[in-house]
């Protein structure tokens, strides 16, 4: 994270003062259009409790996305900016590890079962963020602008899925319906730019870092187990809350109408 943040750093200085000697464009407005590509991790915190133990537990998410954006930057006479973020998309996601009193281990090594059901979980995702900061570089045919960040998220998925699984020496044919839910918030500070091709129209390209800051979630299954021509159905589920953290990247791209 700190090498990521130093590079963006010395990127926006560095652009700053080849630039600082060009003359300022005044108010501008961006209205992109185009693609973001969400790379993010949550970490959920439970608490595990029965008469001889108490421990905390972590359970650790990975996801990947693909998002619809729209993107609204607005740049005033005095290069004070802000900026506008919606987005729908599609979401992968996979449960990683678990974290219990202080040693982490994959999911798969504590329960390989439990790593087949969660497999391949995806779905929806949206997000909304808006940023306030100031452009650096506000010069004809070239914007560059950085920002502290604040997002709202919700995302949703599932997997249908059958396996066999083995247990106590004997082979069940599976099925499992899985589901997954979440609604965080985040806060972190982006980096990001448009560029005139003519009068009005250019590109626009983005990166977005950020943390988790709070928030909740819940995933669970149906299962239906079958054997010697009998079967059995099971259910469970689970609500953790989101615990502050994870630093997570967004990647975006698209085209710009500046005005």
């Amino acid at each position: 994270m700190k090498k990521i943040l130093a590079f963006a750093a010395s990127l926006v200085v560095g652009a700053t003062a080849a630039f600082a000697e060009m003359e300022n464009a005044g108010e501008r407005s961006v209205h992109a259009l185009g693609f973001d590509v969400p790379v993010w991790g949550q970490t959920w915190y439970d608490t595990e409790n029965s008469d001889d133990y108490n421990v905390d537990v972590y359970n650790k998410f990975s996801a990947v996305g693909f998002n619809f954006m729209y993107h609204h930057l607005n740049v005033s006479e005095n290069r004070f900016s802000s900026f506008v973020n919606v987005e729908f998309g599609y979401s992968s996601w996979s449960y990683d590890e678990i974290e219990i009193d202080g040693h982490t281990v994959s999911v798969a090594s504590v329960n390989k079962n439990t790593a087949k059901i969660y497999d391949g979980m995806s779905g929806f995702n949206t997000r909304f963020s808006f940023g306030l900061g100031g452009a650096p570089i506000n010069i004809d045919r070239v914007i560059l602008a950085v920002h502290g960040t604040f997002g709202v998220n919700l995302s949703y998925g599932g997997n249908s899925t059958s396996a066999v699984l083995t247990e106590d020496n004997n082979d069940y044919n599976a099925t499992f319906d899985t589901w997954i839910f979440n609604w965080w918030t985040t806060m972190g500070v982006n980096v990001e730019s448009a560029f005139k091709l003519t009068d009005h129209f250019g590109l626009f390209a983005g990166m977005n870092m950020y943390i988790n800051l709070i928030g909740f979630g819940a995933y669970g299954y149906e299962a239906t187990a079958s054997a010697a021509g009998q079967s059995v159905s099971v259910d469970d589920g689970w609500l953790g809350i989101i615990y502050p953290g994870r630093f997570n990247i967004d990647f975006r791209f698209g085209v710009a109408f500046i005005f």
